[in-house]
């Protein structure tokens, strides 16, 4: 069976309100831009999945909130994987991959993809997407692999994906956190443009949702 891949764009809606994520101002000919994590990344996710389905490889966006009551983002997010493993079931998928869209702040240069030290072959999947990403300009690697015990963050992400799989024991679930860039770095901002038309060259966050799909489509079936 072929893989199934679940995008859960991080932040956004909440039955407590909407929770933007990061935040950063890009200046413009027109003046200052307010950016927030959580709008860029929900474009950023249907990118990711159109450049996937081109690529032969199927998959779904699941964002929708979730009507527990706690307001912290872990309990919400559990409640948008387990609806992307159930929909994986649906279609019988033996292999799923969840696929967290973050952004990242704080400056830096690089795009870095996390993935769950239980899996090598997680690994194999998060190295061929940061290979694409840093085919972009401005986009380098981290001066370290990233793991989860230096983004505590993410950990909690990729263990909330090990939990809920659990229950889908006929399924094989990865799990990955993909940064592919800085809010508030200028370098990378030109990326985080608002999509041309997808029948053109990628640009923007067009060429980082085909980024994240090629390396993701290169690993996904190994």
């Amino acid at each position: 069976m072929a893989p199934y891949v679940v995008i859960v764009p991080g932040h956004g809606a909440r039955p407590d309100g909407w929770d933007p994520g990061a935040c950063a101002v890009r200046q413009t000919a027109t003046g200052p831009e307010r950016l927030d994590e959580a709008s860029i990344v929900r474009q950023l996710a249907g990118l990711t999945l159109y450049h996937l389905m081109a690529l032969g490889v199927s998959g779904g966006i699941h964002d929708a909130p979730t009507p527990c009551p706690e307001a912290h983002p872990a309990k919400h997010y559990r409640g948008r994987i387990a609806e992307g493993l159930r929909s994986a079931a649906l279609r019988k998928a033996e292999r799923v991959v969840v696929l967290h869209l973050h952004l990242n702040a704080g400056g830096g240069r690089y795009g870095m993809t996390v993935s769950d030290p239980r899996s090598p072959s997680c690994a194999a999947m998060g190295a061929a997407i940061d290979a694409e990403l840093r085919r972009l300009a401005s986009i380098g690697a981290p001066s370290a692999a990233p793991t989860t015990a230096t983004f505590p963050r993410a950990a909690g992400l990729i263990d909330a994906v090990w939990r809920e799989g659990s229950s889908h024991p006929a399924m094989k679930v990865h799990a990955l956190v993909c940064e592919p860039a800085f809010l508030d770095q200028p370098l990378h901002q030109p990326l985080l443009a608002t999509a041309g038309p997808l029948n053109g060259p990628p640009v923007g966050l067009n060429a980082l949702g085909a980024a994240i799909a090629r390396g993701l489509a290169l690993a996904v079936g190994q």
